[in-house]
């Protein structure tokens, strides 16, 4: 249907000159020239049909998939439809499978292979599941190419910005018969000394079928065979080569691209990088000369040595994507036809058996058949005669593409080169490869990156059932909670919370309707923080704070039965472009590597955490992210009452909640001498949800300017000693004593001159994250109070404790420390090896205040006494003492005052739904939470906890760690 839409329109809208389509400028617009195929290819007969039918001026884009995740080729596929391109072969694993494809893809067919690459070998545990998959997408494209098909081998998770077309038919690229992706992981500055190549995006055009190009791809189809047939005897048994290794498409690619690179059999890869690591520890000065025998003949790589780089002039219409440039460096060279020459033993032992089985003789007599014409000479033949036929054959070129051609996100699309606010000409890129993004599961970050480069089809992943345990036992790919996964199961509040309310998770698998975005009746409801809540996110000093806050959305929503949408960090955060804010808004983007950039303008660019991008995060109702949540939002206005306001915002604080700024003789004033003064100061009052008064308004606003003030302070020459000045005569009249409302002002931060009533500027933490009790957010916002309601705000963050030892505890508990963002010892692990550039020590800015839901509104946070395994988790409170512990002067104390009825008023960690159910360990080791989850947000957010148990924390100033004993 879209296929049959795209055609009408331009057939209907044609004009003289206009081109609608980008393939036009290549000549190459397939759409409604192709016919579906689905049948098998093994035979010579059947690959001819299916050529035929798929291919256009016989140009084949050839991909390879299967039933379980259909979405990325639907993606992918459906991209190429966008740009007038439909000449694509899709590949699957099997006839039934196949089926299920061409069921998906209608317009493309399948087709698949029958023959079955045996998996077998001392480690071949280690091979990945997709390697026979691999293995046959090489065996169809060197077949292909032997009929004469230019044939552009590419993996389903590429975007295709362009038409590669434009690209690959024009100088300075058309004279190369193999344009081939470079293994740049990191950083596009790496292309100038890169010499391997990325086996997942590789084209081939006009290349002969008995040349350098049809013989390299048929190699590596051939080398894998003959191993297989010697039952890796030669590799594995006599000269210690992994069998794992053996099996990759892309070693394979590597040795046979040596091979043409030498004009000899080479086995570059297999010796440096396959071999068994307990042969090269044993053998250590043996692999050394190895390595250094093939450094030495083919230069770092190797094959630097036979690369060659100049720089070449791109004409007009390829130079928006290069970003403007007019000449561009390419890395390159020519490709030999190997011929016979004796082994030098110095390069390792030869890998190839003395004699061919019967899996590589049917392979050599099947690319024969095909096209009915010669092989090429064959390189091991020693005869005068072949040896001589194999130098005389003429050479190819290869080109190792420039990024900005063929590249991947880590190296690329990381850095804003994807994002169309970063190049209002267009994205530079050409091909984009998803490839690479780490420390997250694939099938969701590499969903989140297309959806950040706006190259994602939401109709499409509404129309593209899920495979998994979703809702309903399906699962929609609209939004990443709606999938089911292999390794975590539905949020079980969420399944008993919407049983109580009525609310059928099934539905068809959580179907949208209409292709509107919104989810209808039956689907999760949502639970976000309050817009004005994340217009400070930006504050956050580190990812403590950051995973905090998430930690505490997460104890809400399982509370009220509801999926979190996960916030996202404005890339121009201090911990996040930690080399300063002005590298957040302009190319290339310098962010820290863990972040998803995106955004439609580039001074306001947002961040989407790695740490997120996990399925224990999202799928089976834990979480919708940012992203989604934008899509959601546009249909479901059109249709409920979502938009932040009186009717959805909870969390709201009660007008005498001391927290608005005062207590409440303070708030019995009135309003208008305060305002005054903040309007004196510049201080720009907060709007509040309806129920606040105007004074609580006005002291939530100074309270949230305190950092600006500060800020300023330092730029006029006061900085440091003004603010030690203030912070010390605040602490020397809260050590006087306690007087009225001494308790009240301890939780704000606000301190009392003498007893008097004066507020001060607060000098505390940005925000407080209110300790609650489960019953009561159930009660006042649980799914059956609120299910009218598709989505609710939090105006202020809570943190929710559950019942020691309940089941939701443990459910809670599990669910935090599945996911990486909400397992702090997960997320160190991970940041372990990527040191921050931005070391300044910053006060950690999320307090935990015990609270209670009630009040006048009926559903506002009012301040409240602690009360351990209720509202606080009851290993989180220690008794009071009289005068100061030596927790409290270290700043790690967990407690900053006595209550009003003798419990300590203290700050509740942030895993404190995990550790609620886990009993009054202190350890927390009878915790769901055990694997480290409560104890580091203990310390990181203040609580004192034996020596052996703390992680070393960043030092902290004096006065810093001061101001945290004040501030709970």
């Amino acid at each position: 249907m879209i296929v049959l839409v795209i055609l009408a329109v331009a057939l209907t809208c044609a004009k003289p000159g206009l081109a609608l389509l980008p393939c036009e400028r290549s000549g190459l617009c397939s759409i409604g020239k192709t016919a579906p195929y689905v049948g098998n290819v093994d035979s010579s007969a059947g690959l001819r049909a299916a050529l035929e039918a798929r291919s256009f001026k016989r140009e084949v884009i050839l991909m390879s998939t299967d039933s379980e995740q259909l979405l990325p080729v639907r993606q992918a596929v459906h991209n190429l439809l966008r740009l007038g391109l439909e000449h694509v072969l899709l590949m699957s694993a099997s006839g039934p499978d196949c089926v299920r494809v061409a069921g998906a893809v209608p317009s493309a067919g399948c087709v698949w292979l029958d023959f079955e690459l045996p998996v077998f070998g001392a480690d071949s545990a280690a091979v990945p599941t997709a390697a026979p998959m691999w293995h046959n997408r090489y065996r169809l494209a060197a077949r292909a190419v032997r009929l004469r098909y230019n044939t552009f081998i590419v993996d389903t998770d590429a975007i295709f910005f362009d038409d590669p077309y434009v690209y690959f038919k024009s100088p300075p690229f058309a004279d190369f018969t193999i344009i081939n992706q470079a293994e740049v992981l990191y950083n596009q500055d790496d292309y100038v000394s890169e010499v391997r190549p990325n086996g997942g995006v590789l084209y081939i055009q006009n290349a002969a079928p008995d040349g350098p190009a049809a013989w390299l791809l048929a190699e590596v189809t051939d080398r894998l065979l003959r191993w297989i047939e010697d039952g890796f005897n030669t590799t594995r048994h006599t000269h210690d080569v992994l069998t794992w290794c053996n099996y990759m498409d892309q070693d394979g690619l590597r040795d046979a691209i040596s091979s043409v690179m030498m004009g000899t059999m080479f086995f570059a890869s297999a010796m440096r990088d396959c071999r068994v690591p307990e042969w090269v520890q044993q053998h250590g000065p043996e692999y050394d000369a190895i390595n250094y025998a093939i450094i030495y003949r083919m230069g770092e790589g190797p094959g630097e040595a036979f690369m060659k780089t100049e720089h070449v002039q791109l004409p007009p219409v390829m130079r928006p994507a290069a970003g403007g440039e007019s000449q561009v460096m390419i890395r390159h060279f020519a490709m030999s036809q190997p011929a016979y020459t004796p082994w030098n033993a110095s390069y390792g032992p030869y890998l190839y058996p003395a004699s061919r089985g019967v899996l590589s003789r049917q392979w050599l007599s099947q690319l024969k058949e095909d096209c009915g014409c010669d092989l090429w000479p064959d390189p091991e033949d020693p005869s005068p005669a072949v040896v001589a036929a194999a130098r005389a054959t003429p050479p190819e070129r290869y080109l190792l593409a420039p990024p900005f051609l063929l590249g991947n996100w880590f190296s690329r699309g990381r850095f804003g080169f994807w994002n169309r606010a970063l190049s209002p000409a267009g994205p530079q890129q050409v091909v984009g490869h998803l490839h690479y993004i780490p420390d997250t599961d694939t099938i969701v970050s590499k969903t989140v990156a297309r959806m950040a480069a706006g190259q994602f089809d939401w109709l499409l992943a509404a129309a593209t059932p899920a495979s998994g345990p979703g809702f309903g036992g399906g699962g929609s790919n609209l939004y990443l909670l709606m999938r089911g996964s292999r390794t975590t199961s539905m949020a079980p509040s969420l399944a008993n919370s919407y049983a109580a309310a009525g609310g059928a998770l099934g539905g068809g698998g959580g179907s949208c309707g209409g292709g509107g975005g919104a989810l209808q009746a039956g689907s999760p409801h949502l639970v976000a923080y309050h817009p004005q809540l994340l217009a400070d996110l930006a504050a956050a000093g580190s990812w403590r704070d950051y995973s905090a806050l998430l930690v505490a959305l997460a104890t809400a929503a399982e509370a009220m039965g509801r999926v979190p949408v996960w916030p996202d960090m404005p890339c121009s955060a201090s911990w996040v472009a930690d080399r300063g804010p002005q590298h957040a808004s302009s190319l290339p983007l310098d962010i820290r590597t863990e972040w998803v950039p995106y955004g439609r303008r580039r001074s306001r660019l947002m961040c989407c955490w790695h740490m997120l991008l996990h399925e224990a995060c999202v799928a089976g109702g834990r979480g919708m992210l940012a992203l989604e949540f934008a899509h959601w939002m546009a249909g479901a206005r059109l249709q409920y009452p979502v938009e932040p306001g009186a009717h959805n915002t909870v969390a709201t604080l009660a007008p005498e909640t001391p927290d608005a700024g005062a207590d409440r003789k303070d708030a019995t004033r009135g309003s208008s001498s305060s305002t005054a003064a903040d309007a004196a100061k510049g201080i720009r009052p907060v709007p509040l949800p309806s129920g606040s008064s105007a004074s609580a308004a006005a002291a939530v606003s100074r309270e949230l300017s305190w950092w600006g003030q500060q800020a300023a302070a330092a730029a006029a020459g006061e900085g440091a000693e003004a603010a030690a000045t203030m912070a010390a005569a605040a602490l020397e009249a809260e050590e006087v004593g306690p007087g009225v409302g001494t308790e009240a002002r301890a939780l704000v931060g606000a301190s009392s001159g003498g007893g008097g009533g004066e507020i001060r500027a607060p000098r505390r933490k940005r925000f407080q994250v209110y300790s609650v009790a489960r019953e009561e957010v159930v009660l006042a916002w649980g799914i059956r109070a609120t299910f009218a309601h598709r989505v609710l705000y939090l105006r202020y963050p809570i943190n929710v404790t559950f019942a020691p030892g309940s089941d939701a505890s443990w459910a809670l508990g599990n669910t935090l420390n599945e996911c990486r963002a909400t397992n702090p010892l997960a997320i160190q692990e991970s940041l372990a090896n990527k040191p921050f550039d931005n070391t300044t020590a910053t006060d950690l800015w999320v307090d935990f205040v015990p609270a209670a839901i009630g009040g006048a509104g009926g559903g506002s946070i009012r301040r409240s006494a602690a009360i351990p395994g209720y509202n606080v988790p009851d290993h989180h409170v220690e008794p009071a003492a009289s005068g100061s512990s030596s927790g409290a002067e270290d700043g790690r104390s967990g407690s900053s005052g006595s209550g009003a009825d003798g419990s300590s008023s203290s700050s509740s960690s942030s895993s404190s739904g995990a550790d609620g159910g886990g009993g009054g360990s202190v350890n927390g080791d009878s915790s769901p939470a055990a694997n480290g989850n409560s104890k580091d947000m203990r310390i990181a957010h203040g609580e004192k906890v034996p020596q052996q148990q703390q992680q070393q924390q960043p030092l902290m100033p004096l006065l810093e760690r001061r101001r945290r004993r004040y501030h709970r």
